[in-house]
């Protein structure tokens, strides 16, 4: 791996943990902790943060950390895509307004992870569950700095990339 992308995804870990989510259970501070799993892709890598409370304190975990529209585990408190070393973090397909219409309102999608070819790729997002409508693919283009071109993919346009 390339030293600048080392020092990007380190840099993401370091300051991920600097700002760790916590909360008072019988008199113990409870803190989140982040995980990182880099992706390569030649010229640039996506990192895919998730940051996540203990499964030992699943019953616990107050209100305000709760993803509204999230079906999936309550420990988890965040989870996104950002591509390195640019630090774009990529959207969920509820936040883009080209795709939005494409996607029940009433969940929230988070990415699970991500594939790349050359400037090509498509993000995996989940909202929890297991139905029709609880995974959502997204393609973007990257030109340099800027994310172009989101649309609506499949699992099969996922799996074509990641061979």
């Amino acid at each position: 791996m390339n030293l600048k992308y080392l020092i990007a995804a380190l840099s993401t870990v370091v300051a991920s943990s600097a700002y760790s989510a916590s909360f008072s259970h019988k008199g113990e501070t409870i803190t989140s902790s982040t995980t990182v799993k880099t992706i390569d892709c030649g010229n640039y890598t996506i990192d895919l943060n998730h940051e996540a409370f203990s499964f030992d304190y699943e019953n616990h975990i107050p209100s305000n950390f709760k993803i509204k529209g999230f079906y999936g585990s309550i420990t988890t408190i965040s989870k996104q895509a950002v591509i390195q070393p640019t630090g774009i973090i990529i959207p969920s397909p509820n936040n883009l307004t080209e795709l939005k219409d494409l996607y029940p309102k009433d969940r929230t999608y988070l990415a699970g992870s991500a594939v790349c070819s050359g400037n090509k790729i498509i993000v995996s997002y989940w909202s929890g569950g297991n139905c029709s409508q609880c995974e959502a693919f997204v393609a973007f283009d990257i030109s340099g700095s800027k994310l172009l071109n989101p649309a609506k993919a499949t699992y099969s346009h996922f799996k074509a990339i990641s061979k």
